[in-house]
């Protein structure tokens, strides 16, 4: 199912329709990435249209390329809603149940490529003042049409190439520090830099609208009372013309979907040093498999080694001498489930982008979480108490290529 405005809530007698990234029979025009009406791209100006569309058939084709060659960790986007643990789920599922069929993504760019080629050595287009970039579009065929997945990890290719890792900012030193560069869009093609930031604007302003509905799709899955509830337009906000949930719930809901459907979950743990400037001292990756009766600690070995994984990068933050050694530290680690440490920094992290609207989650009466919003400093997955589990980031990789991750 698939949610045309961000906050709306489907009919429960719906829940039994294919999720979105399962469905190949609605599809997406390539140029409604354009962040312009394609009209106004006529005389003068369709030049730089057709340059601005072939881009995006380029960054198509990667994109087909790169999922050929299997490099999912290649569509792990930076939209700066604080909500990655979204798009780190929804690339196992598709990367592991719903596979989009990349050798037919390439068939449909590279005729449209060799048209553009074409098309950009006539002359009469570009001086007559009757062809725009929409109907060139329409009468060539080469606006391709894509599917709801496909689309998708077209945007979080995009907005993967983009990001840029900064120095932590001093006050929160554990954090990862993320930017958007709007400049590496060049490295695809040559484009200009008011192209560049309105696509990279309404990229993030997209994919996060498709994060938010997925959301909704899944509540009325797994728990069409309490989180269904948590999901709708009542605790919907928009920041910064991004769409956004409430951070627990969203995180709960993904950790529920996670184990119904089967997917590895792999922790990957460095101590930080806080008397050393937050030196990664130590780490370990820790494997849980999933069971009928939650995540299980277990061996590498007893998984495919090609299967999607969602993997977090956690931090614990102490001074040297209060970390044990590696197989203390370990234990202490697994003395508690990984979803009650997940769940007990999700309720401790801020709810929205803004802070202000943290107050809203007031109205959802869930005893859950306010259980873990109290433990999370006793445990120490809090900003405040960052000792144990402080999550810093949500993705999707092949349990094999983790030790690329890895120091």
């Amino acid at each position: 199912m698939i949610v045309k405005d961000p906050r709306a809530v489907l009919p429960s007698h719906l829940t039994d329709i294919p999720l979105s990234i399962a469905n190949r029979s609605r599809h997406y025009a390539l140029s409604a990435l354009l962040p312009y009406d394609p009209k106004t791209k006529r005389g003068d100006r369709l030049r730089s249209g057709l340059k601005e569309y072939d881009f995006l058939l380029t960054a198509l084709e990667n994109t087909a390329e790169l999922l050929i060659k299997g490099h999912i960790s290649s569509f792990d986007p930076l939209v700066g809603e604080n909500a990655c643990q979204i798009r780190a789920l929804k690339n196992c599922l598709i990367f592991s149940k719903f596979p989009v069929d990349d050798d037919e993504l390439l068939a449909k760019v590279r005729p449209a490529r060799a048209i553009i080629e074409s098309l950009f050595e006539s002359k009469s287009i570009f001086i007559e003042n009757n062809f725009s970039l929409d109907k060139i579009l329409a009468s060539t065929n080469i606006d391709i049409k894509l599917t709801y997945s496909e689309i998708y990890l077209v945007k979080s290719y995009l907005l993967t190439i983009v990001k840029t890792i900064k120095s932590p900012k001093m006050d929160i030193p554990f954090v990862k520090n993320e930017y958007t560069d709007t400049k590496k869009l060049k490295s695809i093609k040559p484009i200009g830099t008011m192209f560049a930031e309105s696509l990279i604007k309404k990229l993030r302003d997209s994919l996060s609208a498709f994060s938010v509905s997925f959301m909704q799709e899944l509540s009325f899955r797994l728990d069409p009372d309490l989180l269904s509830n948590a999901m709708s337009d009542r605790f919907y906000i928009r920041h910064n013309r991004l769409h956004c949930l409430p951070c627990y719930w969203v995180t709960k809901l993904l950790m529920a979907q996670s184990l119904e459907s089967q997917i590895p979950l792999i922790l990957i743990i460095r101590q930080l040093a806080k008397d050393q400037n937050y030196t990664s001292l130590r780490e370990i990756p820790l494997f849980f498999k999933p069971t009928a009766f939650g995540y299980k600690y277990t061996s590498p070995n007893s998984f495919v080694l090609n299967s999607p994984s969602l993997v977090l990068f956690v931090n614990s933050c102490r001074n040297t001498h209060e970390f044990p050694d590696l197989m203390g530290w370990k234990e202490e680690l697994l003395r508690h489930n990984p979803m009650d440490l997940i769940l007990a920094y999700a309720a401790s992290h801020r709810q929205y982008p803004d802070v202000k609207n943290n107050d809203l989650v007031d109205l959802i009466q869930d005893e859950q979480y306010e259980f873990y919003k109290k433990k999370a400093d006793e445990w120490g997955c809090s900003i405040e108490n960052p000792s144990l589990f402080f999550l810093s980031h949500a993705f999707c990789e092949k349990i094999e290529n983790i030790c690329n991750y890895t120091l």
